[in-house]
């Protein structure tokens, strides 16, 4: 059983107000539960936090159609530093922010390292490729969520060059 359903039995909580309170639509919980589609990342950090981390990231990234959970499920096995990962996530957060925005606060630069480690990992075992090359395209779409707030200055291309920023810095060692 998914661990969000399992979550919406426990607490007895029809998926209906649980799609309302994380801001999606029934159909997109139940093609989540159903593992035929991965959520975005911005909506899996919203199911952590409503679920106080009862359902984590990795349990909504593992196998997206293979229905793999709990004990089944295979071990996250992206091999990445979490901590380093966190650190260059947010000193790319801080590039990209105005100057007078606060930084990032560790919570959210926590969950972002778990989303972009779980991308990872999960983009690695569809090819076994990994690298620098492999963190970039999983850092992206973090970045396109996490950075949304400066969307309208950020292009696809810096979007990009984000990503190869945080790689570097995370591969470099320079953190």
């Amino acid at each position: 059983m998914h661990p969000l359903r399992h979550y919406l039995e426990s607490i007895e909580e029809p998926i209906t107000d649980f799609a309302a309170r994380v801001g999606a639509s029934r159909q997109t919980l139940y093609r989540i539960i159903s593992r035929a589609q991965a959520p975005k990342p911005a909506l899996a950090r919203r199911i952590v936090e409503a679920t106080g981390g009862a359902v984590s990231f990795e349990t909504l990234y593992v196998n997206p159609g293979a229905g793999l959970t709990g004990a089944d499920a295979p071990e996250a096995g992206s091999g990445l530093d979490h901590e380093r990962l966190k650190r260059a996530i947010a000193s790319v957060v801080h590039h990209y922010a105005p100057a007078h925005a606060p930084v990032m606060p560790e919570p959210e630069a926590a969950l972002a390292a778990e989303a972009a480690a779980a991308t990872y990992d999960a983009l690695s075992r569809i090819t076994r490729r990994r690298g620098q090359r492999r963190l970039q395209q999983a850092l992206r779409p973090v970045f396109a969520e996490v950075l949304i707030r400066e969307r309208d200055r950020l292009s696809s291309a810096a979007l990009d060059r984000a990503a190869q920023l945080g790689a570097g810095l995370y591969f470099d060692g320079a953190l």
